[in-house]
């Protein structure tokens, strides 16, 4: 995945993806790669979305 913030440079995300009855995920991202280190104090940010929930 590449987004704006990052300029287009590639994220790695890692974590569980459904499309059965609604998109639901748990990913864990480094903060570093989401330029978000300053926010976390463990390093990682965990992104979870069930059906149209963020």
């Amino acid at each position: 995945m590449t987004t704006p913030d990052t300029g287009g440079k590639p994220v790695t995300m890692k974590g569980l993806y459904s499309w059965g009855d609604g998109v639901v995920m748990e990913t864990v991202t480094p903060a570093k790669d989401l330029q978000m280190e300053e926010m976390v104090e463990d390093g990682a940010v965990t992104m979870r979305v069930a059906k149209d929930a963020y």
